[in-house]
């Protein structure tokens, strides 16, 4: 069937009234309808301009560098954000090396004494002042892991337990406190090995080790291509996705994974929820922490850091100082910490807090609406403990809020 092309006006009708997200896409394809476009108007309801997207309407647009495979061809997302050490990248050199540690004059991020993560995502507390002896420590990590690696290949368990309900947070305890600790040093220990029952979970152990590895030896490549003076060949991609949001009511509860360097979040939306679940599995950002404006939260997140740090003591100050009402509560739920660990936080407030009242396990600080800022430590279920931060009255100080800790499903990488 043969069809007439459109006049020059009715070309303009139709562009005028289409979707500014199909108008784009076909301006890119047919450059014909150009001067067409030109005289028509281009309606967008909504336009949103962030650091690394553009959103119109209900569709976000965005940039991403890949580098090409040498061997197989294939492109390797190398922009965005880094699950190892939740660090954001724009850009690379001609050799793959990441912009943050080219701003930072070629130097690794870690091991500087400022309790940074180092490219492989571990605390390492060791001062290591130059670039090389960074280098050949996180080679040396690598290839501990490749070691750990082999040993899941060959183990299996005595006998085949499958639990549908623990599975789950078991091997979300693997990773955490056993394939992600900072301070390995050797293979696996009974314990941990003991958390994978059957062969599905071992097989998924092996999966996220394998996988891990890979991003390591992604980490480490663009200084190998520097020694060799290899340029490889980088592509970028333009990524588009449509989401819709679909408003809930009544707000009770919320489920938050915090956005990635660089993005923005809404606080006063989250404020309106009456509980705030707060998950953060491969990074702690304690300015989230911060602006949080919620009465209940509660964080499964690696805290151990932020609650000897100094940014603790900044969240301290920030409830004091803006009177946070009776009842406000939050709990970081600590996943497999040392023995000594909540001992450790109380001492660390007691320090900054000399004339706070304290008994083993708390500390009361005095604040100004007749109020105690309690920071006390629990037993969760093995093998986590709670460290709450609980405004109390004066009158009855014992009286804390009664929140139920729900493991928040772990997102399985």
């Amino acid at each position: 069937m043969n069809s007439k092309p459109l006049t020059y006006e009715s070309s303009k009708t139709v562009l005028q009234y289409m979707d500014p997200n199909l108008r784009i896409l076909l301006s890119s394809r047919i450059p014909s309808i150009r001067t067409a476009e030109k005289a028509a108007p281009l309606k967008i309801e909504h336009l949103e301009i962030r650091s690394h997207i553009i959103k119109v309407n209900d569709t976000y647009y965005g940039c991403e560098v890949y580098r090409v495979d040498r061997k197989y061809k294939v492109p390797y997302p190398i922009s965005g954000l880094t699950k190892l050490n939740s660090k954001w990248t724009c850009d690379v050199d001609e050799f793959g090396t990441r912009d943050y540690i080219t701003k930072a004059g070629g130097l690794l991020p870690g091991n500087n004494g400022l309790r940074e993560l180092n490219l492989f995502g571990f605390l390492d507390l060791e001062n290591i002042p130059t670039d090389e002896g960074r280098l050949q420590k996180l080679k040396k990590r690598l290839k501990l892991e490749t070691q750990r690696y082999n040993q899941l290949l060959i183990y299996r368990p005595k006998k085949e337990v499958i639990d549908d309900e623990n599975d789950s947070f078991d091997f979300g305890t693997f990773k955490l406190s056993h394939c992600n600790r900072s301070d390995a040093t050797g293979l696996f220990n009974k314990k941990a090995l003991g958390l994978l029952k059957n062969e599905d979970m071992v097989k998924k152990a092996i999966d996220y080790m394998n996988e891990r590895i890979k991003q390591m030896e992604n980490e480490l490549l663009p200084f190998e291509n520097k020694k060799r003076n290899i340029r490889p060949k980088f592509e970028v991609h333009v990524a588009k996705q449509k989401r819709k949001v679909r408003a809930i009511s009544p707000l009770e509860k919320v489920t938050v994974y915090p956005p990635s360097e660089g993005e923005q979040i809404d606080f006063e939306f989250l404020g309106r929820f009456k509980l705030l679940l707060f998950n953060e599995m491969f990074g702690w950002r304690p300015e989230f922490i911060h602006n949080l404006q919620n009465r209940l939260v509660i964080c499964h997140a690696h805290a151990q850091n932020f609650l000897l740090s100094e940014d603790f003591l900044v969240l301290i100050r920030n409830w004091i100082e803006n009177k946070k009402p009776v009842g406000t509560c939050f709990i970081f739920s600590i996943f497999d910490p040392r023995e000594d660990f909540p001992i450790r936080v109380l001492k660390f407030v007691k320090t900054k807090y000399v004339n706070a009242p304290a008994e083993d396990n708390y500390v009361n600080i005095r604040m100004r609406n007749s109020a105690f800022l309690r920071i006390c430590h629990e037993k969760d279920k093995d093998p986590r403990i709670s460290i709450r931060m609980d405004v109390v009255s004066v009158e009855r100080p014992h009286d804390l809020t009664n929140i139920k800790i729900e493991p928040i499903p772990y997102i399985l990488y």
